[in-house]
C-alpha cells in the first residue's frame, strides 16, 4: 500500500473521498487546514490518501491538540465501500500508529459515534484500543449522539484514559457547518 501525503494537487480528491465515506459530515475545512494555515489549537495536522494499484481506497489523518501534546488523534479515517472487509483498515491503522510513534506521541486516540458504527467499533476493539464514553458538559456535541473515545498506548506504559477533557467538538461542528 502507498500512502500519498495530502497536497494541493490531490486536495479535491481527498475532499471527494471524505464526502463519499462520510456523506453526512463535511470535513472540507479540516482537510484544507492541513495545507493552509493550521488552526492555532493544532500542533500536528497531516492527512494521507492510501492507495492500492494506483486507486485511492480511503483517507486517513493524524492531528494533535496543542493543549494535549502527548496524544495523537486519528482523523477522517475511512475506507471506500468497495475496499472494505479486505484487511486494509488494519494496515492503515498500523501506518497511523507508526506515524504517531515516529512523531513522539505516547497515545493514539480517536473518537466516534456509537450510532451505526458497529464495524468500526469492532475494528478498534480488535486493534487493542480501550474505550470510554465522552460526556464533557462543556462540549455540547455529545448531546447529539453517544460519543466514544478509543485510546491505545504507544509505549510500554498502560493507556491513560481521556477522562472527559475537552475535545473542542463544538468548534469542529461550527467550522464544518455541522
Amino acid at each position: 500500500m502507498i500512502y500519498e501525503e495530502l497536497n494541493f494537487q490531490n486536495l479535491k480528491t481527498a475532499i471527494a473521498i471524505q464526502h463519499e465515506i462520510f456523506p453526512l459530515e463535511n470535513g472540507s475545512e479540516d482537510i484544507k487546514s492541513s495545507l493552509d494555515k493550521r488552526p492555532e489549537y493544532y500542533s500536528t495536522l497531516n492527512y494521507w490518501l492510501p492507495q492500492i494499484d494506483g486507486e485511492y481506497i480511503g483517507i486517513c489523518g493524524i492531528y494533535a491538540y496543542t493543549e494535549y501534546p502527548e496524544s495523537a488523534w486519528l482523523g477522517w479515517f475511512g475506507i471506500r465501500e468497495k475496499y472494505r472487509k479486505k484487511g486494509y483498515a488494519t494496515q492503515i491503522l498500523n501506518f497511523i500508529l507508526e506515524q504517531a510513534k515516529n512523531l513522539g506521541f505516547k497515545t493514539l486516540r480517536l473518537y466516534t459515534d456509537e450510532e451505526d458504527n458497529s464495524n468500526a467499533i469492532n475494528l478498534y476493539k480488535k486493534f487493542g484500543m480501550t474505550s470510554e464514553i465522552y460526556d464533557n458538559p462543556d462540549d455540547k456535541h455529545f448531546e447529539i449522539s453517544k460519543t466514544i473515545i478509543f485510546s491505545k498506548s504507544l509505549t510500554s506504559a498502560p493507556v491513560q484514559l481521556w477522562n472527559n477533557k475537552n475535545l473542542y467538538l463544538n468548534i469542529h461542528d461550527e467550522k464544518n457547518n455541522l
